[in-house]
């Protein structure tokens, strides 16, 4: 069978957005930089509400939670210990790892643990890539 007749019983080919077209449209965050820090070979984002929990930290934070923290040192955090569930993974030879963050929720300002999952996967154009997502996100 053809691509045009497929495409005349199936519809047209659908193009799922790229890794890099989730982080242009700010659902995926960049934090390549600091995974890099901690020993991250590849690039590293995390989603908008794995960001919104457990790494933003501005004004807004501050007044409403009444103490500072730096935003910074949660993303290094955050980075630091998907490292190490990677290097787990390495060993599991699998391509989800769940691990655990105590962190000051920026959005309740409690303070708890949140699991939080990793995935490695291809980035829509051949290359790997590492995604921090939440439970529900993970499933």
């Amino acid at each position: 069978m053809s691509v045009a007749e497929m495409t005349e019983i199936f519809g047209p080919v659908l193009n799922p957005p790229t890794w890099r077209d989730l982080i242009d449209a700010g659902d995926l965050i960049d934090v390549t930089e600091s995974a890099k820090g901690v020993g991250v070979r590849y690039p590293m984002a995390v989603t908008k509400a794995v960001w919104e929990d457990c790494c933003v930290w501005g004004d807004e934070q501050r007044e409403l939670h009444g103490y500072d923290q730096s935003e910074s040192v949660r993303v290094a955090d955050l980075t630091y210990m998907a490292m190490i569930c990677l290097k787990r993974m390495s060993t599991l030879a699998s391509g989800l790892g769940r691990f655990g963050l105590w962190r000051a929720s920026a959005i309740t300002g409690v303070g708890g643990d949140v699991d939080l999952f990793v995935r490695i996967h291809d980035d829509g154009e051949g290359e790997p890539c590492i995604t921090v997502m939440t439970r529900e996100e993970a499933a």
